[in-house]
């Protein structure tokens, strides 16, 4: 009706990181998903999705995607590159994203990530674009995320 709920609503979709706030402090106990991930590339990720975002959530290979506000219980090492790891499911990432509403969604990740990402939403009328252009190691995304959040 107005010109705001016609607006495109435009999600960002960012990763966990290995770098955790237990790493330095362990007896934290549980975590919001916004301050438990404390890798340079991850905050990095977190300011670029706040500044070009309507919304952001993480995408943790152990959980699924997870809202800033939600809890993540403790300390964890699982990631979508390790074959043996034990990450969620293609199955429960596909449940998670069918209540996820977005016209636009901005993919911050590494490909295996991007990978379950486009895999979860198969179906979804959802337009997918890559702001920081083809993945090329993380030192590269941390500089490009740097170069475009001085703009």
């Amino acid at each position: 009706e107005n010109s705001v709920t016609s607006a495109p609503h435009i999600l960002a979709i960012i990763p966990c990181s290995k770098e955790k706030v237990w790493d330095d402090a362990p007896q934290y106990g549980p975590a919001r998903a916004a301050r438990a991930y404390t890798s340079r590339l991850h905050l990095l990720c977190q300011e670029y999705a706040k500044k070009h975002a309507d919304r952001w959530i993480i995408l943790s290979a152990k959980y699924g995607f997870l809202e800033p506000q939600s809890l993540v219980p403790g300390p964890y090492d699982v990631t979508f590159s390790r074959p043996n790891d034990p990450v969620i499911s293609q199955q429960a990432l596909a449940q998670q994203a069918k209540d996820i509403i977005a016209d636009e969604v901005l993919l911050l990740l590494p490909p295996d990530y991007e990978e379950y990402v486009r895999g979860a939403f198969a179906g979804h009328p959802i337009r997918f674009t890559q702001p920081l252009g083809l993945y090329e190691g993380l030192q590269v995304m941390e500089a490009r995320l740097v170069e475009q959040l001085r703009d």
